[in-house]
């Protein structure tokens, strides 16, 4: 009686022991079996069913179960060649496979076979652990989708581009390829007037676009923000224009064309495929840099020019640190004239390079330049200065004018620009309202709700604020509405419309009048003829700038033109 008692407790504990171990094997999504050679049996889990199939013809064997499990195509090989490695040594071997379930569904599994010897070094168990890893393989997939792959396009990443360009260089090296960059002028204002979502739609319509052209050999991403570059197989030089005029038609958003948004194209013929990627990527964005904004010619191909022009950049590079250290910057100013008494309002202040004492460099030679690799930061707060000293010292004089200078939009979002112009206005011993600041109307496309609070501070603390170039973008009123300004200077163009058409004058017109009803100071520029002015005078407008009155002229100039009209009041 004790000895049954005995062996009922021990087979209840076995009992127990068995379930909590099925029970974790569920929950660990673990499935096992074990084939025992001598009995040639099989023990297999109570939950094995629940994932893979299994039939009576499945278990006749020690590598049968094995044999039996269905994987894909490219995988079955690999479990063949697996499972022969597994006959020969005795180690644990582990392999991950996709294999099919009872359900059709294919998942991910790692598979752990274990072979065991008896007496005589013969086979006398084989152990297989397959454990279900398939989140953590999609974890791990899609990690690996993101760090190759752009979220948005679903196209290559720029480091994707460069590694699988490479690779078709190298192995289709007798080929003719290019490197064509694509970018969406004006990119920024779609964001601006209708949001995130409305430019992520520009950007997924041009990717659909773009794949719709490529071949099997090219390859394509989206290289930064509105940029995509693709590696293009051609024969000819039409292919490749042709390649830009469709995807320009094609490429047919409403909201970029509201906003003017066209296609932009760089094209770098490869004529060496041992080139870094990177550096043909970059000779694509300079050509594309040439036909940004042309309307008639929306592509250019990397050639000499533009060679010599990256050149001239790099030299330019090489020398703007000692240039700003020897004072190479000069400011020249630019008179403002009152148009009620024909006296100088002020002036703006404008950049000139003294490179050598007969050669003077024209901002536009390398202020694009300086804006592009930071060193703008440098140079307009050395404007800044060089405006706020002369302010001081024509204050001792009695002439005192405002000379408002530039800001760039590297200020407003890398540096505490209300405590940089204070302190420059402090040193110097003027008012803040004398150093006028021109935000250009660009500034506004782009992120204004860290712009305006900028603004808004710079307001508070007595700078005033002037609007450059109005009416040169696309969205000018609403700005006016928002943005806290108190000067709005009306762009040349529109200056320039004056004495070619009747609608013209009307649009200035009532341009000024809207702007004085807004209680701004209303600022003409590009003035350069008679007629400019007797209209301007006509219409109200405040204060004219421009070749009629004066060209930019050195500051010492500048301050005679203050001494002699305060000789002669």
């Amino acid at each position: 009686m004790i000895d049954v008692l005995y062996d009922n407790k021990v087979e209840s504990r076995m009992a127990r022991e068995n379930e909590r171990y099925e029970e974790v094997n569920q929950l660990t999504g673990t499935y096992l079996f074990e084939y025992d050679v001598e009995n040639h049996s099989y023990y297999v889990c109570a939950n094995y069913e629940n994932m893979f199939e299994l039939t009576d013809d499945m278990k006749v064997g020690p590598w049968s179960m094995l044999e039996s499990l269905k994987t894909d195509d490219e995988s079955r090989e690999e479990l063949y060649a697996f499972i022969q490695k597994v006959k020969m040594k005795t180690d644990k071997r582990q392999i991950t496979l996709k294999l099919k379930t009872v359900n059709g569904e294919w998942k991910w599994f790692s598979i752990v076979v274990q072979s065991l010897l008896g007496l005589n070094n013969s086979l006398a168990r084989v152990l297989v652990v397959i454990q279900d890893i398939d989140e953590e393989m999609r974890v791990k997939k899609e990690l690996a989708y993101r760090t190759s792959y752009d979220s948005i396009t679903q196209l290559y990443n720029a480091e994707s581009f460069y590694k699988r360009t490479a690779e078709r260089l190298e192995v289709d090296e007798e080929a003719r390829y290019a490197v064509i960059s694509v970018g969406i002028d004006h990119f920024t204002v779609i964001a601006d007037r209708f949001g995130i979502e409305a430019s992520n739609k520009c950007l997924k319509f041009l990717s659909a676009c773009i794949i719709n052209h490529l071949k099997w050999e090219d390859v394509a991403c989206r290289y930064d923000a509105d940029v995509f570059v693709v590696l293009k197989k051609y024969d000819n030089d039409d292919e490749l224009v042709d390649f830009a005029k469709q995807l320009s038609n094609e490429f047919a958003i409403e909201e970029a064309k509201r906003c003017g948004s066209t296609l932009a194209f760089g094209i770098y013929k490869v004529v060496n495929n041992d080139l870094p990627v990177q550096l043909m990527c970059d000779r694509s964005l300079l050509a594309r840099r040439e036909a940004r904004g042309n309307k008639i010619l929306n592509y250019a191909f990397y050639n000499d020019k533009i060679r010599l022009m990256r050149r001239y950049h790099s030299e330019m590079e090489s020398e703007m640190e000692g240039a700003l250290v020897n004072k190479e910057f000069l400011m020249y100013l630019q008179p403002k004239i009152d148009l009620k008494t024909g006296k100088i309002h002020g002036a703006e202040a404008l950049v000139r390079w003294q490179h050598k004492p007969d050669e003077i460099r024209m901002p536009g030679d390398f202020l694009p330049l300086f804006e592009s690799n930071g060193f703008i930061k440098k140079l307009d707060e050395y404007m800044w200065d060089a405006a706020a000293q002369f302010i001081s010292e024509i204050k001792e004089e009695g002439m005192l004018v405002p000379i408002s200078v530039n800001i760039s939009r590297y200020h407003v979002d890398n540096s505490d620009l209300v405590k940089t112009l204070s302190e420059i206005t402090k040193r110097h011993g003027i008012e803040n309202k004398y150093l006028e600041l021109e935000i250009t109307e660009t500034l506004f496309t782009q992120d204004v709700t860290k712009l305006y609070k900028v603004m808004q501070s710079l307001q508070e603390n007595g700078f005033v604020l002037e609007m450059d170039d109005f009416g040169s973008g696309y969205s000018s009123l609403n700005m006016l509405r928002e943005a806290p300004v108190g000067v709005v200077k009306i762009d040349r163009y529109f200056i320039d419309e004056i004495l070619l058409t009747k609608k013209g004058q009307i649009v200035i017109e009532n341009t000024v009048n809207m702007l004085k009803q807004l209680g701004m100071l209303v600022v003409a520029e590009g003035v350069e003829k008679r007629e400019q002015v007797d209209f301007l005078k006509s219409v109200k407008c405040d204060v004219v700038q421009g070749y009629y009155f004066s060209k930019p002229v050195p500051a010492e100039n500048f301050r005679k033109m203050l001494r002699e009209e305060k000789q002669n009041a």
